[in-house]
């Protein structure tokens, strides 16, 4: 089964021992907000998943689930664009 970003973020969050609270005064916002994000209710933006990233350590394709397989695949079909 495949993570969802909610699920991911409270992953990462509870991995580097952090509350919604903390979270939330990292980035200015409210724990309400957090929740929503946690439970796929809403999203962050992009300039939110950004801080987000840098505050859990991990790349914008990790934070977001980015498969390497998806990302092998387009460099692949990419290449093939560019030789043709």
């Amino acid at each position: 089964m495949n993570e969802t970003f909610g699920q991911r973020l409270a992953r990462l969050r509870k991995e580097k021992g952090f509350t919604q609270e903390d979270i939330a005064d990292k980035i200015n916002i409210s724990p309400q907000a957090v929740s929503k994000w946690e439970n796929d209710i809403s999203s962050p933006d992009i300039q939110t998943l950004i801080k987000l990233s840098y505050i859990f350590e991990v790349s914008l394709d990790d934070l977001l689930g980015k498969e390497k397989k998806v990302l092998r695949l387009f460099h692949q079909k990419k290449e093939k664009i560019l030789i043709k």
